[in-house]
């Protein structure tokens, strides 16, 4: 059914639907029943911008003739899985290890080049098994593609896991270094079950946490599962049909609602009601303070709670008003009564800290400083402090002379001695009125002045010296020195027993030197000789007794023997030609040098039992330009190597192989070139088809001394099963090989070579 608005052509017609009411005039009432786009329903025309109509309908059929100015066909196409829109992609025609096995070269099947240096490109598909690698391209050049060895993941073995292969579809995104090429937009439907589109900035990096700043759809990031919109430093703005912004919310995290009713800034403030109700925050208060302007506040139907909730807290007391004028002096009041009697002054002595728990008018000296101290009820503070000047007074009469008074003076002295009598003002020959700490003597004199009269003989302060100590728990023999000593005059020069040291007071254990006939006891054994002793436990012996010389710590010695050696400088040498050394680890394990011994270096290991392996020599090495094993035989050497027995030796890819024996083997494609190769003895290889099936190999092996292998493949220009190679022509830089089809001749067909022989000296 299609309805005109208001039974009048007012501007549009739709479909429309009953709402199951009627109108005042007893009519039924109808509303639109109309929804756009490719999943809405029913139809419509309309005047969609000023002067322009539109129809929107699911079919058109016309009978007659159908004249169109221009046509817009909008087609709805579909995918599997994801789309991805960045700043390159393709699809890969070929990937080869390069020469020096550290890095893939690829090359694509697209013409153009869409890929940079410092791209991370992303290939992930199944076929038959997960294929996954994620990598950085190192470089661009002349449509090749090096990406490193070290990108890709790698076994315990070193074998690349995922290798890029003809035909794997690979996409860019980000990269690394130019800030240009790190954005994409990833549409995907299936990943988590909910369609979402993603845009990504900042991509730097394979790590994408956090790259996506906008996503439609799908769960919001960090959100617990909520689905909808999501923007990062976006704005969300609303206008009205006549462009006019209703409400939005800035990237500055600043927000207007309701048409500017509301507004909430970054900086705390903001306003509601138009602006009649605003705040701004205070940082001195940390709070909001709240200007109200024009506005009306009406309480209805609130409980006796609600009210009593409402009341703020009471009001803090107002200022002091302004004084007033000054009144007229009033009469003489009565005489006030006699004031309390004052606190008199508690003297407690000399200490170096105030007295615990003090009273008012508490008095003592700092004996670290000298100063007198008075508790005032809060605090110890100075009791003798400079006064201010007093107004002058008027002249008294002239009182009768009074006696000279006299003072007490105190000087100190730190010395451990005892010093000799102050003199003068006492501040000589080290001498001093500072009160401190290290003071041991004191002097005092009551005179007139500190220059006068004379000063006492110095006091020890200290304290008087203690009572002779215990004798220490010494070694029994120590105790009984006094009776094994030999006397010469009144000193004691020849003893038994000796020990020289200190003894841990808190351990017992004794460090220092011990010596003498039984000067020590071991494994209740007594041991004569010198010992030394480090908290009981002995470092050197010397005991002639037992001929026992032991030492343990270390020794620096430029001269000497250790056994039949002889130290020289920084050299051992043998006195014999048939004295050698020998290691014996035990377990069958020994190693010899020198001597009388078959060879001058001589190893022998038996089967382990003990757990520690069977290897004899074990080299490892970390170092790019190390080398673990250099051997050199000179001219007149019989071998560099002479080995007898089962062999193993592995190469992990990419490795350098450059041995005598097979130097180098490759595959030549039928149109020339070397699609993979293996080995690095005879240098670089190249293939070069120069006719119907002739081909030059050109190497740097540098001699003749070598022998070609050729195998024939059934891949070239047409099909064969019957081709073989020959062997035409054979020079120090290059040979030409002929691919024979053994009933039409010479063809071109797809071979594989291996070179055998002598290789040369090269350095990597």
């Amino acid at each position: 059914m299609a309805i005109l608005s208001n039974g009048k052509f007012y501007g549009f017609l739709c479909s429309v639907k009953e709402t199951g009411q009627k109108l005042t005039n007893g009519v039924k009432e109808y509303v639109e029943d109309f929804v756009s786009g490719f999943a809405g329903h029913g139809w419509k025309i309309w005047e969609y911008v000023k002067g322009k109509w539109m129809l929107e309908i699911d079919s058109i059929r016309v009978r007659g003739q159908f004249t169109v100015f221009e046509m817009l066909i909008s087609k709805v196409r579909a995918i599997i899985g994801a789309q991805a829109i960045t700043q390159g992609c393709g699809k890969i025609k070929t990937a080869e290890l390069s020469e020096d096995g550290t890095a893939y070269l690829i090359t694509l099947e697209d013409a153009e080049m869409s890929f940079m240096e410092h791209d991370f490109i992303r290939c992930q598909e199944f076929t038959g098994s997960q294929k996954v690698y994620h990598v950085e391209i190192e470089s661009v050049a002349d449509g090749i593609i090096r990406v490193p060895l070290s990108e890709f993941d790698l076994d315990e073995e070193g074998i690349v896991l995922n290798p890029p292969a003809p035909g794997d579809d690979i996409v860019q995104f980000g990269n690394s270094q130019n800030k240009a090429r790190q954005s994409a937009i990833y549409l995907h439907a299936d990943e988590t079950g909910q369609p979402a589109i993603d845009v990504m900035f900042d991509i730097n990096g394979k790590n994408w946490d956090g790259k996506v700043k906008i996503r439609v759809g799908g769960d919001i990031p960090d959100s617990g599962g909520l689905k909808g919109f999501y923007c990062e430093n976006g704005m969300i703005k609303g206008t009205d049909s006549n462009g006019h912004t209703v409400y939005c919310i800035y990237p500055d995290g600043t927000a207007e609602f309701g048409d500017n009713s509301a507004k909430f800034c970054t900086d705390k403030s903001g306003y509601i009601a138009g602006g009649a109700i605003s705040w701004v925050w205070n940082a001195e208060k940390k709070k909001c303070v709240c200007t109200m302007k024009d506005v009306v506040l009406t309480w209805d139907n609130l409980s006796d709670e609600a009210k009593e909730n409402l009341k703020g807290e009471p009001g803090k007391d107002g200022t002091d008003g302004k004084d007033g004028d000054p009144g007229k002096d009033g009469l003489d009041g009565v005489n006030g009564k006699d004031g309390n009697n004052g606190l008199s002054i508690v003297w407690k002595g000399d200490s170096s800290i105030p007295p615990t728990n003090p009273q008012m008018n508490w008095a003592y000296r700092d004996t670290d400083n000298g100063r007198v101290y008075i508790y005032n009820g809060t605090v110890w503070a100075l009791m003798v402090a400079d006064g201010n000047d007093g107004v002058e007074g008027t002249d008294g009469e002239p009182g009768t002379d009074g006696k000279d008074g006299m003072g007490v003076y105190i000087t100190y002295h730190d010395s451990e001695e005892e010093p000799a009598k102050p003199t003068g003002n006492g501040m000589a020959n080290g001498w001093h009125t500072d009160a401190t700490a290290s003071v041991i003597w004191i002097s005092q004199k009551v005179a007139e002045s500190a220059d006068s009269g004379e000063w006492g003989k110095p006091i020890n302060i200290k304290g008087e010296p203690g009572k002779d100590g215990q004798d220490a728990n010494l070694l029994p023999w120590i105790e009984e020195w006094n009776g094994y000593a030999t006397e010469l005059g009144k000193e004691y020069i020849v003893t038994p027993k000796m020990f020289s040291g200190i003894k841990d007071e808190e351990t017992g254990k004794l460090t220092g030197i011990a010596q003498g006939k039984d000067c020590i006891e071991i494994d209740g054994v007594k041991r004569t000789g010198i010992f030394a002793l480090v908290e009981d436990k002995i470092v050197f012996e010397l005991d002639p007794i037992n001929r026992t010389y032991k030492f343990t710590g270390e020794i620096e010695a430029n001269i000497g023997r250790i056994g039949n050696l002889r130290i020289d400088g920084n050299t051992l040498k043998a006195l014999g030609f048939n004295l050698g050394i020998e290691i014996d680890s035990g377990d069958g394990r020994s190693l010899s040098l020198g001597g009388l011994y078959s060879s001058l270096i001589s190893m022998r290991i038996d089967s382990s039992t003990d757990g520690r392996g069977n290897t004899g020599i074990n080299i490892d090495s970390y170092g790019s330009n190390n080398i673990c094993l250099d051997v050199l035989a000179n001219a007149g050497s019989k071998f560099a190597i002479k080995s007898i027995g089962p062999h193993q030796f592995y190469q992990r890819a990419g490795e350098v192989w450059d041995s005598p024996g097979v130097l180098w083997a490759g595959r030549c494609e039928a149109g020339g070139g070397v699609s993979s190769s293996w080995g690095q003895g005879a240098g670089n290889v190249s293939c070069t088809n120069t006719s119907q099936g002739y081909y030059r190999i050109d190497h740097q092996i540098g001699h003749s001394q070598y022998f070609v292998s050729i195998t024939g493949t059934p891949y070239g220009q047409d099909d064969s099963a019957h081709i073989f190679g020959i062997l035409c022509d054979r020079y120090d830089t290059y040979f030409v090989v002929r691919i024979v089809d053994a009933t039409r001749g010479s063809r071109n067909f797809t071979f594989e070579v291996a070179i055998f022989g002598r290789n040369r000296y090269n350095t990597y």
